[in-house]
């Protein structure tokens, strides 16, 4: 916590880090993992949605809210 304390956005906890940052991360994971599928945010958003919490019987407004979709 020490090293965000000082962070500019003071409403946050953490600072907000951009698609592309995480996209790279993910693509470093999967090549650590031997994973050879293209990994995104969005599909990485879009399996859980679906895979981990639809299939499991959460209901459509929770996901969206995890989401932070507005539907």
């Amino acid at each position: 916590m020490r090293k965000y304390n000082q962070h500019i956005d003071e409403s946050k906890i953490f600072p907000l880090i951009s698609n592309q940052k995480v996209n790279n991360a993910l693509k470093t994971i999967a090549v650590i993992c031997d994973f050879n599928k293209n990994i995104t945010l969005h599909s990485v958003r879009h399996t859980f949605a679906t895979t981990v919490t639809l299939t499991n019987g959460v209901p459509i407004e929770t996901v969206s809210k995890m989401l932070g979709i507005i539907i």
